[in-house]
């Protein structure tokens, strides 16, 4: 009997070459990496290491991109279609092509629209059940499971997958096993419980080593010569060796390099892959995060303003601090979020008082704005973009719809829209101009959906809100998750009513639904949210001031030093 019982990570792209005579040149601009699944899973793991290899040795970002959804198929579709010119690769298990053309009727691409660079990984599988289940071979689970009928399912880690078929195929043997019920916690809890068997190696880890998990592994990855576990690379049959069965084959698949992407085939053979991959708990620190935010000029506007005129109507002003953020991580990397305006006045020309630029401000605290690397912009707005060339060596990571609904704005109504439109009256129009020079420079990362931009820090596209193509910041901390709002939530205020600000360029139903998604990030904990304009900020958070300069501690790593005197 031969199933496949490893899933095959491989990297593909879109079928198609570039001119032979450019193909030296490749790449002159970021990569994209499309992973059809969730962050935070295996998949993802991997391609976000991968990326970081891949981005050192082509002299290129490569910005890990999730498309998860339809059993893989929505990623890999979008990769199909988006044009053969090597800049969007896709890393994504084997099943795609062997499985799923056998699930779907029609299938919204070939095979032949993928040309495959490299394996990449191989994630074995293992058969888990509870520890207190009186059985220790797969043979005795077997007659448990026949002795037991209907009180038995299994669980894996999606419909249609290899360990889903897998599944079905032993429960088909048995007559026995029951098909669980969808969702997720389900998926986990029946492990920890009693009733479920379950063919997954996510979390299970985790769990063990807190004692919430008392699992008994059945079956397990098949042993090189020297008791070493066989990698992707190695000859002869895969097995997946089971306590009292007959072993089961696995069928791999033969990659191909083709030449200009033999850079990319030799990231995941050099020594790095093999000892981070094969072996990860030699290394499993979790990055963590110092969270600092910086009032670089302060205002007043209408409290209805920020809080939406029914909420807030005929409340007087309010004082509006202007904020940038800056991440440091526990290994030193640096990333700003925006970069505030380079002059004391908007673009309606009203004053802010206590302004200092940006980069000086920074210098203040000690931090060279030349070493900057990583620089989110959440959008568009002349106090969140408005001074670019003060960090001229950070690559720039913005919405695509952002610049290109502002790209068609100036199209339509000038280089003067933002005196003659109020509603378009936030943008410097030579901000916009600036960040279009520093693409032509390659130093902007355009984002089409939710994507990395440093290792624990995720970037979320909130389509529609604030502007056109808002953004903000997901912080992963060994403590929890701190969401950096932008403007995608101005005050406090808008997320305890659920009400938006009364400036948007997008529609009131999107900004909710983000004020939900990062409500659940945070835990529906406030101080884990930093929103964009609000001076509860200095009541909420530590803080204090330099050369006059107010600033928030919203998180210290763990060794990390701080402003606070």
């Amino acid at each position: 009997m031969k199933t496949l019982q490893t899933w095959m990570g491989t990297l593909t792209l879109a079928l198609g070459a570039i001119a032979p005579g450019r193909s030296a040149e490749w790449p002159t601009h970021p990569i994209k990496l499309v992973v059809p699944y969730t962050a935070g899973g295996q998949f993802d793991i991997v391609a976000r290491m991968l990326a970081e290899k891949m981005g050192a040795s082509l002299g290129q970002p490569v910005v890990v991109e999730n498309k998860p959804g339809n059993n893989t198929l929505i990623g890999a579709d979008y990769v199909a279609k988006s044009g053969n010119d090597g800049y969007t690769l896709l890393y994504a298990g084997a099943n795609m092509f062997s499985i799923a053309p056998h699930l779907y009727s029609r299938m919204p691409f070939k095979r032949s629209d993928f040309q495959t660079v490299s394996l990449v990984s191989e994630l074995p599988m293992g058969l888990i059940v509870n520890g207190k289940l009186p059985v220790r071979t797969l043979s005795e689970f077997v007659d448990y499971v026949k002795a037991h009928p209907g009180k038995l399912s299994f669980g894996t880690s999606g419909e249609g997958g290899a360990q889903h078929l897998l599944c079905d195929r032993r429960a088909a043997h048995t007559g026995r096993l029951e098909r669980p019920a969808p969702g997720r916690p389900s998926r986990h809890s029946d492990v920890r419980g009693t009733g479920r068997a379950r063919r997954h190696r996510r979390i299970v880890g985790r769990h063990r080593r807190a004692r919430r998990l008392a699992a008994r592994r059945l079956c397990r990855p098949a042993q090189g010569r020297g008791g070493r576990r066989r990698g992707p690379a190695s000859s002869g049959k895969n097995r997946f060796q089971c306590r009292g069965a007959q072993d089961h084959h696995t069928r791999g698949i033969r990659p191909r390099h083709p030449g200009r992407f033999g850079q990319v085939a030799e990231c995941h053979q050099a020594p790095w892959a093999q000892i981070r991959l094969t072996a990860p708990h030699k290394d499993t620190r979790m990055t963590d995060w110092n969270i600092w935010g910086f009032c670089y000029a302060l205002g007043r506007l209408p409290h209805d303003f920020l809080s939406g005129a029914p909420v807030a109507s005929n409340r007087g002003t309010v004082e509006v601090p202007m904020m940038i953020s800056l991440l440091k991580s526990s290994r030193g990397q640096l990333v700003l979020v925006d970069t505030g305006f380079d002059s004391g006045a908007s673009m309606t020309g009203r004053r802010f008082d206590d302004f200092v630029r940006s980069d000086v401000l920074l210098e203040r605290f000690g931090v060279d704005p030349r070493k900057i690397e990583t620089l989110v912009l959440t959008h568009m707005h002349f106090d969140h973009a408005g001074n670019l060339r003060g960090f001229p060596n950070a690559r720039i990571y913005v919405q695509r719809y952002e610049y290109e609904s502002w790209k068609r704005v100036i199209e339509e109504f000038g280089e003067q829209t933002s005196k003659s439109h109020w509603a378009f009256s936030s943008l410097n129009v030579a901000d916009f101009h600036a960040l279009e020079a520093a693409a032509r420079d390659g130093r902007v990362v355009f984002l089409d959906g939710d994507a990395a931009v440093a290792e624990g820090v995720t970037c979320r596209l909130a389509k529609d809100t604030h502007t056109f193509g808002s953004q903000w910041l997901e912080v992963a901390t060994p403590d929890g998750a701190y969401v950096i709002a932008g403007d995608c939530c101005y005050t406090y205020e808008n997320l305890e009513r659920m009400w938006p600000p009364g400036y948007m360029q997008g529609n009131a139903w999107n900004m909710l639904r983000e004020f939900r998604r990062m409500k659940d990030v945070a835990g529906d904990d406030l101080r884990r949210l930093v929103p964009g304009h609000d001076i509860a900020l200095f009541d909420r958070h530590p803080g204090g001031r330099r050369e006059e300069t107010r600033f928030i501690e919203v998180h210290l790593a763990k060794g990390g030093a701080s402003f606070l005197e």
